[in-house]
């Protein structure tokens, strides 16, 4: 008699919600620098204006591929492979207590179906492994898109390389010009501060030196404002473009992290896959004193204990993230 020991249709549940744990985590991180990506401006008044078109072409390129995974990739990653859990659970339960009834009927027939029996089993594993296929075929299909996400990803950094000499030459003009600015900054606290400590003898001049001298401080005041402007400008560019480089790359490394750990999920989805296939296999070709066998085999009550629990498991998730 052919070996069904190993025959299941449960889910491997502490393997799927590892999967779907990690899909999770590592897809924040995604999000993360994707919604980075998308904070970054730059402003053309303090970019040399070749550096600044380059810059930018880059950067709408990586902020569209950002929207891309935000409003679209992203979503699917996480939610996916959950919902198909919620969706094929109902339909499990339905099929396994079909099953199970007619597994009791073979019973009182003293373990010999008939061929209508037989062939209801077959439909109800049929439907099932149908909506398994499709779904492994759904979350094949995310890889595939997470694959070609990444060679944008890959193709934004190379775009971003080209322009590594012009960055690095722009960062420290910056920086001399920031030293320049803090200077005339200080050289002006300086004459104010002697400007206001001449207005406490000013009023030996009367009125007129007063006022001539109070103008003086009201100018440095001004001019002062301006450069600090210009120096908070200066300095939140060199941080925006700093901050473009860090999110380049943090993006496409995450994204491969979700390429690994997805890879996990779709094997459970293959898994299951796999375990419906070979219990239809076996039905189909076992002699009538076997079906018994495989039926009770298949434990079809605590299979759907499992698929309640894993059910139950995304749904917690899904009420956690509203």
């Amino acid at each position: 008699m052919p070996d069904y020991s190993q025959l299941s249709l449960m889910p491997d549940n502490k393997a799927s919600q590892q999967a779907i744990n990690n899909t999770m985590s590592a897809a924040s991180q995604v999000s993360l620098y994707a919604s980075r990506a998308l904070a970054i401006e730059l402003n053309p008044s303090f970019i040399p204006s070749a550096l600044y078109q380059e810059l930018s072409q880059v950067l709408n390129q990586v902020q569209s591929h950002a929207k891309t995974w935000l409003n679209d990739l992203g979503p699917k990653v996480v939610q996916t492979f959950p919902n198909q859990i919620i969706e094929i659970t109902p339909a499990f339960n339905q099929a396994a207590d079909t099953m199970i009834a007619t597994m009791e009927q073979i019973r009182q027939q003293q373990g010999e179906p008939t061929q209508q029996q037989r062939d209801a089993l077959s439909n109800q594993l049929n439907g099932l492994l149908g909506v398994v296929e499709q779904q492994v075929g759904e979350l094949d299909n995310i890889q595939q898109q997470l694959v070609a996400f990444n060679e944008s990803l890959e193709q934004d950094q190379k775009n971003l390389n080209n322009s590594n000499a012009d960055i690095q030459r722009y960062l420290n003009d910056s920086q001399t010009n920031e030293k320049s600015l803090k200077a005339q900054i200080d050289s002006i606290n300086s004459q104010i501060s002697s400007k206001q400590k001449s207005l406490s003898y000013m009023w030996l001049g009367g009125p007129v030196a007063i006022a001539l001298i109070e103008k003086e401080i009201s100018d440095l005041k001004s001019k002062q404002k301006k450069l600090m402007a210009q120096f908070s400008d200066a300095h939140q560019q060199c941080i925006q473009i700093t901050q473009l480089q860090d999110v380049f790359s943090g993006l496409q490394m995450e994204n491969v992290n979700v390429q690994d750990v997805f890879s996990l999920v779709l094997d459970q989805g293959e898994v299951v896959k796999e375990k419906f296939t070979a219990v239809t296999d076996a039905l189909n070709q076992a002699a009538n004193e076997d079906v018994l066998i495989i039926l009770e085999q298949l434990d079809l009550e605590v299979a759907k204990s499992a698929w309640n629990e894993l059910d139950e498991f995304v749904k917690n998730l899904s009420s956690q993230a509203h």
